[in-house]
């Protein structure tokens, strides 16, 4: 009965401090302005849904926890989808800024053959 009790009381912990670090995290991604400070916190979002998961299922906060562990693997999943395509916008953005900025350095020197610019 007490060890019962006693893993009840810690599923009950691990539950709150899971909630709390995910909370931080998605606070913390939502103000982060640059590219690496929302990494970080998703990979903060990503510890604290694997405390999730590794509550005991038999426990009432394992419970709780896996109805609330679908909602947060959801929005988890919407952030890195939109973070991921961000990121892919933001290389061709930058691939297509260098090339633009190479063809004005060469558009300032002499004529030059087709072979370079090819």
């Amino acid at each position: 009965m007490e060890a019962t009790l006693f893993q009840e009381k810690q599923a009950q912990v691990l539950l709150k401090q899971a909630e709390q670090a995910l909370k931080i995290s998605k606070q913390q991604y939502q103000k982060a302005q640059i590219v690496a400070g929302r990494f970080a916190e998703v990979a903060t979002w990503q510890a604290a849904l694997d405390i999730l998961q590794q509550i005991p299922p038999k426990t009432l906060a394992g419970r709780i926890a896996q109805t609330k562990l679908v909602a947060y693997t959801r929005d988890y999943e919407q952030v890195t989808s939109f973070a991921a395509g961000s990121a892919r916008s933001g290389t061709l953005i930058e691939a297509t800024q260098e090339f633009a900025q190479a063809a004005t350095q060469m558009e300032q020197k002499p004529p030059h053959a087709d072979a370079k610019w090819n």
